[in-house]
């Protein structure tokens, strides 16, 4: 079975920053059991490189689902995923103030303002933003913006390949640029 290495436990690998706990504070709903500062961890499948990911801040939650949240700074600097194709190329870029990263799924779920870059001058603006590493797929449901150099496309609910190069858009408004 392909998966990841288990980001949770990696928290404690160098690159990550712990700084003592906040002082207690009245929190309703579940606690992180770790936070940790300056994240930067590296994921590997099948011992390729599959992400880079960068963020201010993570807590770790465990119970019946594992979970991390990843989230900007009062700097804010964004969280950054960085995805790598089987050939080790950067197939897309993720930047948001906020992801979730649901283990068991192999699910990040950005909050925006999202921003998708790939390769060959495509980007891609969003709210929200899932990327499914078990299919290899993005979707976003709500509004969108696409653009690559020979189109730019608004729409909702966009399905499309981690390397944005084959996508599928609802309610599409577009300028296509038609070379001859």
């Amino acid at each position: 079975m392909r998966r990841f290495a288990a980001v949770l436990a990696l928290l404690g690998v160098v690159g990550c920053d712990d700084r003592p706990a906040l002082p207690e504070q009245e929190v309703s709903g579940p606690r992180p059991t770790r936070e940790v500062w300056n994240v930067r961890l590296t994921l590997a499948e099948e011992g390729r490189l599959r992400v880079r990911l960068a963020a201010p801040y993570m807590a770790a939650y465990e119970g019946d689902s594992t979970y991390a949240v990843l989230e900007s700074d009062s700097t804010g600097a964004p969280v950054t995923v960085t995805l790598f194709g089987a050939a080790g190329d950067t197939s897309a870029t993720v930047t948001a103030p906020r992801i979730v990263y649901r283990e068991a799924e192999r699910r990040f779920e950005a909050d925006g303002p999202v921003i998708v870059t790939a390769r060959g001058g495509r980007r891609l603006d969003a709210q929200q933003v899932v990327w499914n590493d078990a299919v290899r797929r993005l979707d976003a449901p709500g509004p969108v913006t696409f653009v690559s150099p020979t189109e730019q496309v608004t729409g909702r609910n966009l399905a499309a390949n981690e390397d944005l190069t084959r996508y599928t858009l609802g309610q599409v408004t577009a300028t296509v640029v038609v070379q001859r």
